[in-house]
């Protein structure tokens, strides 16, 4: 079990920017008027989330003592100074950043971005890949299958930290630290928001340092335009060089947004602008009113709508939704997050249920077995385990979960959503904006049924508030941006 709970996660790092805040440490980590403590927001959520009594939070310094670790970073640095030369002698005029997934395997990169991909490739227009990667075997694998020469932020982590262990940078003092008083916080949590303020000022130094070096190659270049997933934990000190050098920032949504997608939401610090790309797509005008409704540092003047090439098709058709039959079918995707005890004990009571079949669907990217284990399913005469599912062949009648965007992406398919009630708020979105019913452990059975029966006409108005059928596709939208960037430039 992890030490801290989404809420009591929320809850510490909010005492930490009020401690922040009162010591006027938002001036250690100012670059060019933006507050890069609020940039690293979600980076700290997701320490305290991880974290575990007696270790302290992981430096994010691509220096290590281990050989094997040493040589991968090497070889970093070498794809990534190629990288750097092919983007200069080339005058390539189009960034791309994502994540380093190779999650497509026939594309060869993140399936989350993958409209911008595909119309980079089908148009034939050249383009340098920045991307967060984490040194490791899949990261050395990743670099044979892509076969292309993108350039790694962490070879800037990597360079940053052997210049300071020759003595070339020199390392900031955190001393101050161990001299503020954290009244704001919790006595069981001051340890924790001592070690993790330290660790940030010195990560600052490592993102000075990255700002730096990519503005100087930014410079040099010829890019006008960068083309983002939306990624506030490690895009920033790239938006900010990109900032410096006059280079235009769009982002795609990826995924959906809630009160724990802290890096998207402001934190309120007066006298400094938040770091953002100068345009960002969502999927609709409802993404636009949650972003407002959550307190999101992005101004709505600077949001604009796009949708998902892949919901086009399905939102002007009927979508998949069987309401038909005896045979109550319940998918049912596995989400990393959710507290794993308290979805087996729905999926026990959904299987004893009459008539109904559990199709579980798993992650590719995560063993079966694991994912089997963890919810306590067993393939068996009313349970089928698939990989991936076409829903123009497999029949769903409800979706039930904790939080996924898959449980968006059902709503696009006309595929009732139950958000199953645990521990875990995070899917509360759904319920509150009426998008999704409430499922409790003592009516499993006769809310499945209720969710099958869900009228057309309420499935049809969910899809028509989270995906707007008249808006541009993705596509469009790449096509009169790129275009209209060459002309004015």
């Amino acid at each position: 079990m992890p030490e801290y709970s989404y809420q009591r996660a929320l809850g510490l790092l909010k005492s930490i920017e009020l401690v922040a805040q009162r010591e006027h440490l938002n001036e250690l980590f100012a670059i060019d008027g933006f507050d890069f403590f609020e940039a690293y927001r979600h980076r700290i959520f997701s320490d305290i989330k991880g974290y575990k009594k007696g270790a302290e939070p992981a430096s994010y310094h691509g220096w290590t003592g281990e050989v094997r670790v040493f040589l991968l970073n090497m070889l970093g640095i070498i794809v990534s100074a190629l990288g750097v030369l092919q983007l200069l002698i080339m005058r390539k005029k189009i960034l791309v950043y994502s994540p380093d997934k190779l999650s497509d395997p026939a594309k060869h990169h993140d399936f989350r971005i993958d409209e911008v991909y595909s119309f980079l490739q089908r148009t034939r227009l050249p383009y340098t890949e920045i991307l967060h990667t984490t040194i490791n075997r899949t990261f050395f694998l990743n670099i044979l299958r892509r076969r292309r020469l993108p350039v790694y932020l962490e070879s800037f982590n990597f360079l940053y930290g052997v210049l300071t262990f020759l003595g070339f940078l020199k390392e900031v003092d955190v001393t101050r630290v161990d001299q503020i008083s954290f009244d704001e916080v919790d006595v069981a949590d001051r340890m924790l928001a001592r070690l993790l303020l330290k660790k940030y000022l010195i990560e600052f130094q490592v993102s000075l340092f990255k700002v730096e070096l990519l503005a100087r190659i930014l410079r040099l270049s010829n890019s006008k335009i960068l083309l983002t997933i939306d990624d506030p934990r490690y895009y920033n000190e790239l938006l900010i060089a990109t900032k410096r050098c006059g280079i235009y920032s769009i982002a795609f949504q990826h995924g959906h947004f809630t009160k724990y997608h802290v890096g998207w939401l402001s934190a309120h610090t007066k006298g400094y602008a938040s770091v953002a790309p100068d345009r960002l797509y969502v999927w609709g005008a409802y993404w636009k009113k949650e972003l407002k409704m959550l307190d999101s540092f992005i101004v709505p003047e600077a949001i604009g709508v796009a949708v998902p090439s892949k919901f086009l098709t399905t939102l002007s058709v009927g979508g998949h939704h069987n309401a038909g039959g005896e045979i109550l079918r319940v998918l049912v995707p596995y989400e990393t997050e959710a507290p794993k005890e308290e979805v087996k004990k729905y999926l026990k009571a959904i299987g004893n249920c009459k008539n109904t079949e559990i199709i579980f669907k798993i992650r590719s990217d995560i063993s079966e077995k694991i994912q089997c284990d963890e919810y306590g399913i067993f393939p068996g005469k009313n349970v089928r385990v698939l990989k991936t599912i076409d829903l123009s062949v497999v029949q769903i009648d409800v979706v039930v979960g904790i939080y996924s965007t898959f449980l968006y992406d059902m709503i696009a398919y006309d595929i009732p959503v139950g958000i199953l009630k645990t521990s875990m708020d995070y899917g509360e979105g759904m319920v509150r904006n009426a998008l999704a019913e409430l499922i409790t452990e003592d009516d499993v059975c006769s809310s499945l049924e209720r969710l099958k029966n869900t009228p057309a006409s309420v499935r049809l108005d969910r899809k028509k508030r989270v995906y707007q059928e008249s808006s541009p596709s993705v596509g469009q939208v790449l096509v009169e941006l790129v275009a209209s960037l060459s002309e004015k430039r």
